[in-house]
């Protein structure tokens, strides 16, 4: 089976089983359509009611069909039954029929006695349930879909019909987990006869249940507590947007009597709600003064608990743009207290420029163990006669083993040797279901002979660059690139063959195979991304005999600036045909105190940090990191006469990062264990406490650690080298690492890569699409650290119309501090905020304190600067205060047609720390959300989206009428 046949057909869009069968097949890696799209080759086809004039096409192209039907008609279309398909001569249709029973989950009906029982835990209402003596069945979604993926995988389930229930449950549970997820103050608990008619008697029931389950091999997971809490949550989100009315519940029902005949509006399960609620409303009508006193003062304290709530993903929508008097009720993000931070972003396969010493090795461990293990879970629960399978699975790990203990030829004679059992193997099981096992073993078996290869040659470069041996780099640069992108391709095999795995194996074992699959497309990703810096490391290394020098820039985003933070001091890394030559490290002040000439600072630095000249320490002011690298060189051949072959900015994060894999080291001239935890209270301690006028405490302290990591790294076995390449990939991710290369070949496949910090530009690339972009800059001009106290959180407000977008903007600042002693104090924070070049701003506001002061537009500097406005202006931040930055800004546009995109481009500044950001879009009256990427919750209307801003960020949302 190839992977484009990997589609499925839903009908019945707005079914809550539907849209959640739908995620699932997604999550599987199967392409869904829904309804009457048009649609090619198909695996299955799934009915929720009304799909039968697609059944012929069906039968046609031998599709797996499968209808879903209720105990409770929610779409008031029964599912065809065997004596209709016959009739419509359909004969030869592969199709089977599931029945739910009393299945619960987000976006159900409410016309049941389980769904209104939720609905009365949400509005805190006394709970009606059945006897207490009688016990009853509810079926979560994900056990339903489950079941019914089941009956289409499953061999030998056509023509068949299959009566889905989940656990057993009494009204004793399910009031103790509704009155805990609610936080319900209400507790009272009314008892009623269940008002359902089963089909069958009670013995039939069960007896259907169990001959369906063990035909399906299924049995429900999901524990009653587990599966209704998103539907709690859900549903507490609804009745807040109602804004808790005081009418009784339920609102707008009619009142009935004993004597009232059934109601056609309402199920009978509706009514059985109903009788018993007129009973409590009498009760209740007595001490309704005294009552809602009460309940004012119960729905404070549930909204202080709902709004800005996280649900795993889904958000209870605040109101994010209006003042609260309860201060709970605010948009806040909660993050941890301030702590170092760890500069992230995504690191090339360039030995680890910070880290030399580093032995370049492949990170076979992470791509491959992964591979192994999963291929022993699957296997081991074919069961004990599959020796023959088991003894490849159980194989896969051990080459891996000598792999890491750098015994390579053992490891090939271990991997020929498992070849050939597995094509034993392959044959033995051809033609089935296990063979794809077999299949994937081989794969794996052949990306371990890559490794091999791979392992030799980046031994022998090892070798070259730390130990000085003779090896052509030319040809062993070209083995590397071509193993890569034979490993690349391989390993997208594997993806594909544990796709179509997965829909075939017990649930238990999805889990890892899901793991699997994430973990191979990360790594799919880093090996296309080594395979390019395999084009970068000639220049880098300098194979062509000339020596290349590096400028690294040692910032401290605890003093933030605009590349990351302040620029305490600086090193010069060295390589020159293959060899790491020198990495020294030097303050920066030594170097600035030979600055011949004045120099006239940027404005900014001259009116707000009130430096009267400019220096190489204040020098990356500019936020494009790759203009800045152009004057920090400018600034370093001024005041050394030396050049440099280009400039690399580490945040304390990476150092931090590079800690983490090494463990603790000790700095043997001071006398010092650092490690990621302390590693800013000691660097503080000797750059400043023992600072003073040619003072090289600090320098030196740095140099110390640097040349202990290269040590340490130098030493480090394959699983540490691969943990350290992952933390430095990691803070290139997050643009806390940044490489700029004058050579303009290596320069382009750095910027290629996202890893040179400059302005993202950026376009849709689609016919009407508009572009949106958003980038926070600060400098922190205060001289202090006030940095490390900070905390900080980002709302935006997008209002999509159909010729105008406008936004709202809200940056939350919190300053820890408690002292204005070093190292806090007030931050004093330039702010510059990068947006369309095409934007409008009509309001700039500054609150604290509760008092809202207007900037005057004409005090914001307004420029146009990498093909973006920039808005500049100073924001302080006193100790122990929290103020809120607004600006209000709109861009106009053609009319919309009948499909629109908007996407929107959010990019972090280096050293940012941890800001968590929400974006609330609003979209035109007529028009749906077709895409949304990332996922949102939709509050309202209006899409939410909940992120970290740990790293840039694309969103982009797809309208159609």
């Amino acid at each position: 089976m190839s992977v484009e046949a990997l589609s499925a057909l839903i009908f019945g869009s707005n079914n809550f089983v539907a849209k959640e069968l739908g995620k699932l097949l997604e999550n599987r890696g199967i392409k869904v359509y829904w309804d009457d799209d048009e649609v090619g080759k198909l695996l299955y086809f799934f009915d929720f009611g009304g799909g039968e004039n697609r059944y012929k096409e069906m039968e046609e192209k031998k599709v797996k069909v499968c209808t879903i039907g209720f105990n409770f008609q929610e779409t008031n279309q029964q599912f065809p039954n065997k004596s209709q398909i016959i009739n419509n001569k359909l004969q030869n249709i592969d199709i089977r029929q599931v029945v739910l029973h009393d299945v619960y989950g987000v976006g159900m009906d409410l016309d049941n006695w389980y769904g209104q029982v939720v609905e009365l835990a949400a509005r805190n209402k006394n709970l009606i349930l059945p006897k207490y003596g009688e016990k009853f069945r509810l079926l979560s979604v994900l056990d339903a879909v489950e079941a019914i993926m089941r009956a289409v995988i499953i061999s030998g389930t056509s023509s068949k019909t299959f009566e889905i229930a989940g656990s057993e449950i009494s009204s004793k549970e399910m009031a103790s987990v509704l009155i805990d997820l609610a936080k319900m103050t209400k507790t009272e608990i009314k008892e009623q006869t269940l008002p359902l008619t089963p089909s069958l008697d009670r013995a039939g029931e069960e007896e259907a249940y169990m001959v369906s389950a063990k035909a399906l091999r299924w049995k429900p997971e999901i524990g009653f507590k587990e599966g209704v809490r998103e539907l709690v949550e859900d549903m507490v989100a609804r009745v807040d947007e109602e804004g808790r009315s005081r009418d009784k519940f339920p609102k707008n029902k009619p009142t009935i009597s004993k004597n009232d005949p059934p109601s056609q509006g309402y199920s009978e399960a509706s009514r059985f709600m109903m009788k018993a609620e007129v009973e409590e409303e009498k009760e209740e009508m007595k001490e309704e003064k005294k009552e809602i006193i009460v309940e004012d003062e119960e729905e404070m304290m549930e909204e202080e608990e709902v709004v800005g709530k996280k649900m795993e993903g889904k958000i209870v929508e605040p109101n994010l743009f209006e003042e609260k008097k309860i201060v709970k009720n605010e948009l806040e993000f909660p993050i941890s207290k301030p702590t170092i931070p760890t500069i992230s972003k995504q690191v090339p396969n360039d030995k680890s420029q910070i880290t030399n010493k580093n032995k370049i090795d492949f990170p076979w461990k992470k791509v491959v163990v992964g591979f192994g293990l999963f291929g022993l879970f699957i296997v081991l629960m074919m069961g004990y006669f599959l020796w023959g399978v088991v003894g490849v699975a159980m194989g896969l790990q051990k080459p891996i083993k000598l792999l890491e203990e750098k015994r390579i030829d053992e490891a090939k004679k271990m991997i020929v040797g498992f070849q050939k059992q597995n094509k034993n193997v392959s044959f033995m099981w051809s033609n089935t279901k296990l063979d794809e096992i077999s299949k994937i073993s081989e794969e794996i078996l052949n990306i371990e002979a890559k490794l091999c290869i791979l392992a030799e040659s980046m031994d022998k470069i090892n070798g070259a660059i730390f130990e000085e041996k003779q090896i052509d780099f030319k040809n062993e640069l070209l083995i590397i690139s071509t193993n890569l992108l034979d490993i690349e391709t391989k390993v997208g095999v594997v993806e594909a063959r544990l796709t179509l795995i997965r829909k075939w194996i017990p649930g238990r074992w999805k889990p890892q195979i899901d793991s699997a699959l994430d973990m191979i497309s990360s790594n799919v990703e880093l090996v296309s991304k080594l395979r390019q810096m395999v084009g970068v490391i000639p220049e880098m290394l300098g194979l062509d005999g000339k020596r290349r020098e590096y400028l690294v820039l040692l910032q401290n985003e605890m003093e933030l600036r605009a590349t990351g933070g302040f620029i305490g001091s600086y090193g010069i890394l060295s390589f020159q045909e293959g060899r790491l030559v020198s990495f020294d490290i030097k303050d920066v002040y030594e170097a600035d105190g030979q600055l011949k000439g004045h120099v006239e600072p940027p404005e900014e630095i001259k009116r707000y940090l009130g430096e009267a000249a400019w220096f190489m320490r204040d020098s990356n002011w500019k936020a494009s990191f790759p203009e800045s690298a152009t004057d920090v060189q400018w600034f370093f051949e001024k005041e050394t006469g030396r050049k440099v072959d280009g400039v690399i900015g580490v945040n304390l994060a990476v150092v931090k990062s590079m800690l983490k894999a090494t463990g603790e080291i000790y700095v043997t001239d001071f006398k010092e264990k650092v490690n990621k935890d302390n590693l800013y209270e000691q660097a503080e301690f000797y750059s400043e406490s023992k600072f003073f006028p040619g003072s090289i405490q600090k320098a030196s302290f740095l140099s110390g650690i640097g040349k202990q990591l290269f040590a340490e790294i130098s030493n480090l076995k394959t699983l540490a080298r691969w943990n350290l390449m992952m933390g430095l990939a990691d803070v290139l991710e997050k643009n806390d690492l940044q490489i700029v290369l004058n050579e303009p070949n290596a320069a382009q496949i750095i910027g290629d890569l996202g890893w040179n910090g400059e302005v993202f530009v950026g376009a849709c690339g689609l016919s009407n699409c508009y572009s949106d972009y958003l980038y926070i800059v600060e400098s922190n001009l205060g001289v202090n650290k006030a940095n490390y106290f900070l905390i900080r959180s980002v709302e935006q407000k997008i209002d999509i119309k159909e010729n105008l977008l406008e936004r709202i903007l809200r940056i939350n600042y919190e300053n820890l501090a408690k002292t204005t002693n070093w190292p806090g104090g007030d931050y004093k924070n330039y702010l510059r905020i990068y947006l369309p070049k095409d934007i409008q701003v009509s309001e700039v506001t500054i609150t604290a304190a509760g008092v809202v002061q207007n900037v005057a537009l004409d005090q914001v500097k307004m420029v146009n600067m990498y093909d973006k406005r920039e808005l500049g202006f100073l924001v302080n931040v006193p100790i122990s205060k929290k103020v809120v930055v607004e600006v209000k800004y709109n861009s106009k546009f053609t009319q919309m047609s009948d499909k629109f995109s908007y996407l929107l481009y959010i990019q972090r500044q280096p050293g940012f720390g941890d800001t968590g950001i929400v974006n609330l879009v609003s979209i035109p009256a007529g028009y749906q959300p077709m895409q949304v990427s990332p996922s949102a919750s939709v509050v309202s209307g209006k899409l939410l989206f909940n992120q970290k801003l740990d790293k840039d960020i694309k969103l982009g949302v797809e309208l159609s009428k």
